[in-house]
């Protein structure tokens, strides 16, 4: 097992195909499948199936994805811990915001208030599902975060402020006709992400939908790559926000809705680096 096999199974996991893993990382679709197979035949199992054009993990792959983004945090830690000094004495924040989130739409905003801090700053962003976001600040993995969680909701001694507000957006496939309203998609099925284990109860899906005007039916997809994925192919609609990354992508067409998402920026209540104070300050101050 070597680092490019898990390096290629992650980037699999987070596009949720092999083809646009492959594009990302700038390397033929059959070296990545063949990195993929030496993974699976070194851990004795198979990591993907796939229901037509759906990749999903197996029971395994999801446990060994799990394993290896932990390996990977540690690493990160480890990695900045030790190049820090090679920094010009630069400290790093880490900003970590959900994945399904295009971040060209709030990035300038956080750099130009880091370029008016006192003290010259580097600034790291990473992208992870919104419902790893709380823990890996809490763990310290993280200094900042953009989440669509209420800082006070999450259980967690956080402190928050509102960041931005946009409009909700419902996702469909681009082979469909065009829907004006919300009333065209009362007989489809609405995808939501098993990795939002709250939202498995009906009781906190209620609030998600009450804007609709009608119950849907409701299918848990295991990751947002799969729910994109099951959109496109129309079995499926994804009730999201206008900055989702897949706003801008020809597989899918989007019918604003009247209702809001909010995002908030959080920190730890006990941060002990300063910088991240400040940042956190100088951000809240212009909100």
């Amino acid at each position: 097992m070597n680092s490019l096999e898990i390096q290629y199974f992650l980037t699999i996991v987070k596009y949720g195909s092999f083809t646009e893993a492959a594009q990302a990382l700038s390397v033929s679709q059959p070296a990545i499948s063949k990195q993929i197979r030496q993974l699976e035949a070194e851990l004795g199992c198979s990591l993907f199936t796939r229901s037509g054009r759906t990749l999903s993990l197996t029971e395994a792959g999801q446990a060994y994805h799990a394993y290896f983004q932990q390996c990977r945090f540690q690493l990160d830690l480890l990695k900045n811990r030790l190049e820090e000094p090679k920094k010009d004495g630069k400290p790093t924040i880490r900003i970590a915001y959900p994945e399904d989130v295009d971040p060209s739409y709030f990035r300038d905003k956080i750099q130009n208030a880091a370029a008016a801090m006192r003290t010259p700053v580097r600034l790291e962003f990473s992208c992870y599902p919104e419902a790893e976001l709380t823990n890996l600040l809490t763990d310290g993995k993280i200094d900042l975060i953009l989440t669509g969680t209420r800082p006070d909701e999450a259980g967690q001694p956080l402190s928050g402020h509102p960041f931005f507000e946009v409009p909700q957006v419902l996702l469909y496939a681009s082979t469909r006709p065009e829907a004006p309203d919300i009333s065209d998609f009362r007989n489809d099925t609405f995808l939501v992400s098993e990795a939002d284990a709250a939202l498995k109860s009906s009781q906190n899906l209620y609030p998600l939908f009450q804007d609709l005007g009608f119950a849907p039916k409701i299918r848990f997809a295991a990751n947002l790559s799969t729910i994109l994925d099951l959109t496109a192919q129309d079995e499926g609609v994804y009730l999201t926000h206008a900055w989702c990354r897949a706003c801008k992508k020809p597989d899918y067409q989007m019918l604003t809705l009247p209702s809001t998402k909010k995002f908030y920026l959080a920190c730890r209540e006990t941060t002990q680096k300063t910088e991240v104070h400040e940042l956190f300050c100088r951000l809240s101050h212009t909100l």
